[in-house]
């Protein structure tokens, strides 16, 4: 066994960049596998731990105002554990670091500390005092964004009231893992925040002693969860519901289950993709290894050495290979999955979230490493095994070959006498050629899904702040107000260039059986400021006498043009009306439902109420504006497009950093291992032929361009049939990850397409000059020794 081991080292030695190569795949797949898993792994128990320590509800509801003594009634609803009602306010806050206004809600909680439903992780500070009703406790992130201490103040419009509040404490909730403002497509920590405030001292505040208008629920186990949402829905409903969910249903818990499939499809799909290309690289680098030893596998055999002796050799060949390429990659992915935690620690706001590598990953990684080791080798090293001695002893016989259908048509005269040999011998080898352009086209492919999700953030990003967005601001109403809301601003005259109004509330929306509750907007006819545009920038006027459905609720509804649908207004007075399917548009966010202003205005009996203001302003009077909407009675939040829009794209480049590096530095790695095997294997295939040529009197020039111009045919060919794989990937991958909160468009850029055809043609390149060298070296005299 010990003349085997060296022989096994002296064969890893001499193809020691072939197998580097190889190597480097594999760890890339077990990288990837390894930092998705174990990422998704620390961030699902961190979840379930804060879920259960802090007692995350089951079922939430909102209504307008009801009594404090239905609670008992809920509580009788079969299958209800615990209830928790509470008072929540949207609210303008004042931060004195920042010159514009800042959205925050107010929550309210037991003055006293108590096991509750939803309940707080004090970071910093202390409970509120049941004596003080100025005390608040901020959310970490909002805290962090501002530099917020215990003792810190901040001021808050409750109520069309001025409130002076002080810092006593610092807390994450479960409720508010992922937390942002309505009208935010990602959070904002400087713009939006959560504040908890005493029971007595917030209802007081709003007018609510006595009452709640919002109540969580846990469930028994065994509770049929659509029963008690049904009954919960029954019993708010005199009072304002506005439609129960559950748990899957609550928008931070939403996102963060979102976010786990799709790190739990990357360590899947992404791994599978790269072993699928060590797996053949492998099964050419080892099949060519076997063919170069032919005559020496006779004389094993003829020494004694058994079938599966010979066999186990030629396996470890490839199992050194990947065992190396995943000892790599489980450091290397160890290393990356820190890396991702940490990317994810500031979005998700977790009591503990750290990276911890699960035993079974590890033993998965190593295992379907080795999978691929063995499917890759399997059919190379049966073929050694299974070789007969007296033919092994034999030169291989030599390939028979015809008239390529380029010379039949007479083409080959167009090229020179290297071009020529080039083409004859694509041609002439089909399968090696056509299993070398797959490899090439492949890595073009990997390349344009790894530039893939940043230009999907980029088309969001134009989409939503420069078609759907184009006002300055929004402006938001704590309750429907009227069109002289903004008169009583003193930087209104002269600041506010145009103005456009809209109405929105909750609806439930019926076609027989199947039933979708969402909001309805009612916008202006032909809106300037905030437009409803669909994935491809085409823009919808909404209709009036019917509604406008995104294709998310199309599915959802099974409706189809023209058909009539229930629209049951969530909010008092409690109204339903019929309304006309009028067309239908593929939001980038959201499922929402639009009508005209004056449809909803009429159904509503109402004249002329609004709910947001779009506003365009006059770039020299805004900051007076900022402060007198900090001053404004009534108003619930206001949404700056330039604020939003540089925190979107702080938030991609802090979050897409190591996700771009780790798919760029892949992308290369996979480019060159598969263009410098092509190569390599080439030239070990052809190294006694072009020998021939150099003692025939061709130049090394002559030689190289014989060789190298397989790869630079295979290379210019594999460019357009990349781009074409990578365009099926990325559609692949927008449909898969689609989803009710956002759809990525699959648009790949130009310059994505361009930065894979550099990648591959530089790896390509660098192989040929690595090649070019072995081409230089060629040793004549043993080359062209006789094999037989």
């Amino acid at each position: 066994m010990r003349t085997l081991t060296l022989k096994l080292v002296r064969e890893l030695l001499g193809m020691k960049t072939q197998a580097l190569a190889i190597a480097a795949v594999v760890a890339c797949a077990v990288a990837t596998f390894v930092a998705s898993l174990g990422a998704l792994a620390a961030i699902r128990e961190a979840r379930d731990d804060a879920y259960a320590r802090y007692h995350l509800a089951d079922v939430f509801a909102r209504c307008k105002r009801a009594p404090r003594t239905l609670l008992p009634r809920i509580a009788e609803i079969p299958g209800v554990g615990q209830v928790e009602a509470r008072v929540v306010a949207e609210v303008v806050i004042d931060v004195p670091t920042m010159k514009e206004p800042a959205t925050g809600r107010l929550v309210s909680i037991p003055e006293y500390p108590r096991p509750m439903l939803n309940g707080l992780h004090l970071s910093h500070g202390r409970w509120i005092d049941a004596e003080r009703v100025d005390e608040a406790i901020v959310s970490e992130a909002f805290a962090l964004a501002h530099h917020l201490v215990p003792g810190a103040k901040l001021d808050a419009i409750v109520n069309g009231r001025r409130r002076a509040l002080r810092v006593v404490g610092i807390a994450t909730a479960p409720e508010y893992v992922f937390a942002f403002g309505g009208g935010d497509i990602f959070p904002d920590d400087r713009r939006f925040g959560v504040l908890w405030m005493g029971q007595r001292a917030l209802a007081s505040t709003l007018d609510m002693e006595g009452a709640f208008d919002d109540v969580a629920l846990t469930l028994m186990p065994g509770a049929n969860e659509p029963e008690v949402l049904r009954k919960l829905d029954t019993l708010l409903a005199p009072y304002g519901g506005v439609g129960a969910h559950g748990r899957d249903k609550l928008i931070s818990h939403r996102y963060l289950s979102e976010e786990l499939v799709q790190l739990r499809a990357q360590g899947t799909w992404v791994p599978a993709l790269f072993l699928a290309v060590a797996a053949f690289l492998l099964n050419v680098v080892v099949s060519r290894l076997v063919q170069m030893q032919r005559t020496t596998i006779a004389t094993m055999r003829a020494f004694g050495f058994g079938k599966l002796r010979i066999a186990a050799h030629y396996g470890a060949f490839a199992l050194v290979i990947v065992t190396l390429g995943a000892g790599l990659g489980l450091g290397l992915g160890t290393w990356l999955g820190r890396g991702l935690v940490d990317m994810y620690r500031p979005w998700y706001r977790f009591p503990t979230l750290a990276f911890r590598l699960p035993t079974d990953t590890v033993l998965v990684a190593v295992g379907i490493s080795l999978a691929s080791a063995l499917l890759g080798a399997v059919f190379a090293v049966r073929q050694a095994a299974e070789l007969p001695p007296a033919e092994a002893m034999r030169p291989e016989a030599p390939a028979r070959f015809g008239r390529t259908i380029l010379e039949r048509v007479g083409l080959l005269r167009l090229f020179s006498v290297e071009g020529r040999m080039t083409l004859r011998n694509l041609f002439r080898r089909p399968v090696r050629s056509a299993l070398a352009l797959a490899g090439l086209s492949f890595a073009v492919g990997i390349v344009v899904v790894g530039q893939f999700t940043e230009d999907a953030m980029a088309h969001m990003l134009r989409l939503q702040y420069d078609d759907v967005q184009r006002n300055d601001a929004v402006v938001a109403f704590a309750r429907p107000a009227t069109l002289d809301a903004l008169r009583s601003l003193p930087a209104a005259d002269g600041t506010i260039l145009r103005t456009e109004p809209a109405r929105s509330i909750p609806v439930r929306l019926h076609t027989g059986q199947y039933a979708r509750e969402v909001t309805l907007e009612g916008l202006v006819p032909h809106p300037r400021l905030r437009r409803v545009v669909d994935l491809h920038g085409q823009g919808h006027d909404p209709p009036e006498g019917a509604v406008l459905l995104t294709l998310w609720l199309r599915d959802a509804l099974h409706v189809r043009l023209g058909d009539p649908v229930d629209v049951e207004m969530l909010d008092l007075p409690r109204t339903t009306v019929r309304l006309r399917v009028a067309g239908f548009v593929d939001e980038m966010v959201g499922i929402n439902a639009y009508v005209g202003l004056d449809t909803l205005r009429r159904v509503l009996g109402e004249e002329r109420s609004v709910t947001t203001l779009a506003l365009a302003l006059d770039d020299r009077g805004a900051s007076a504006l900022h402060q007198a909407l900090k001053r404004a009675p009534g108003i619930g939040g206001v949404l700056l497009r330039e604020a939003s829009l540089a925190s979107f794209k702080k938030a991609l480049d802090q979050s897409l950093g190591v996700m771009r590096a780790m798919q760029g530095i892949f992308a290369v790695v996979i480019a060159f291992a598969v263009v410098y095997n092509t190569a390599r294997t080439a030239f070990a295939e052809r190294s006694r032929e072009l020998a021939s040529l150099r003692v025939l009197g061709m130049t090394r020039g002559e030689v190289s361009r014989i060789l190298l111009g397989e790869l630079f045919t295979l290379t210019v060919v594999a460019l357009p049939l990349g781009c074409v794989v990578g365009k099926y990937f990325t559609d692949q991958i927008s449909t898969k990850f689609a989803n009710d909160l956002y759809r990525l468009q699959a648009d790949v850029s130009d310059r994505s397409y361009l930065v894979a055809c550099v990648v591959v043609s530089v790896a390509a390149l660098l192989s040929s000059l690595l090649v070019r060298r072995r081409v230089d070296r060629l040793d004549l005299v043993s080359v062209l020794k006789a094999r037989d």
